[in-house]
């Protein structure tokens, strides 16, 4: 299966409202995981999509995480990277569709990138050399960087702890959280919005402490809100959103 375009439309739709001058950033990114993945890089941005807010974003973000998903099935075809000082083909099951639930700042994102890429530039004046292509790089980081967060997410590796770990986050936001169920584990979405300053004190003080000390290795907290994309196949699975 390349796309469950059914999944795509249940994520999309679940996705919070954004503003016009914020974005859902779409990424297909090199994901090697099997031991024949050894000829090529251990990462790396492949195609990236910027949706803005306003009229028709979710129709917008429905079809770039379609055309993204059929890059991605078809990624020995369509992408070349370095590796090792020559260009290797990308196999598809080494490819993996990320949505970032975060929506980015899009003014805060176009001011830092400006500022750090003129600094850029002019040490680059000092040394001759520009490498045009950290601009891409560039971008997709100040896009990570300048987010609204809307989600915490925890990823749980092991399966044997995730009923302990989400029944932990139920007790604070009161119910069952959002969560993004991929090969192996389960990424859990607690919503910002149902922390008041309360329960966010206690997440951050008690709760989300005695979650990383109690299941260390097993777990890891992120802000950024970059996830695998429900509807689309990572790691020779299609990824599943629980609600």
């Amino acid at each position: 299966m390349t796309v469950d375009e059914n999944e795509v439309r249940k994520f999309v739709e679940w996705l919070p409202e954004i503003s016009e001058d914020e974005a859902y950033v779409v990424q297909v990114m090199l994901r090697p995981w099997k031991p024949s993945h050894t000829n090529i890089p251990k990462s790396g941005l492949l195609h990236l999509e910027v949706i803005e807010g306003g009229d028709g974003f979710r129709e917008r973000l429905f079809d770039a995480i379609v055309r993204a998903a059929l890059l991605a099935s078809n990624a020995g075809t369509v992408f070349r990277v370095a590796h090792h000082g020559r260009m290797v083909r990308v196999p598809p099951d080494a490819v993996a569709v990320y949505t970032r639930v975060n929506p980015s700042l899009l003014i805060r994102a176009a001011t830092r990138l400006c500022i750090e890429h003129i600094e850029y530039l002019q040490s680059a004046a000092y040394s001759g050399k520009v490498e045009y292509s950290v601009l891409t790089r560039r971008i997709a980081s100040v896009l990570a960087r300048e987010i609204h967060t809307r989600f915490h997410i925890i990823d749980v590796d092991d399966d044997s702890i995730v009923d302990n770990v989400v029944a932990a986050v139920e007790d604070i936001v009161g119910y069952v959280p959002p969560r993004i169920k991929t090969r192996r584990g389960l990424h859990i979405l607690v919503p910002v919005s149902n922390l008041d300053a309360n329960r966010a004190k206690k997440w951050f003080r008690e709760v989300l402490p005695m979650l990383m000390e109690r299941y260390r290795g097993l777990i890891e907290y992120k802000r950024e809100g970059l996830e695998p994309t429900p509807g689309t196949v990572y790691k020779g699975v299609v990824v599943r959103l629980l609600l």
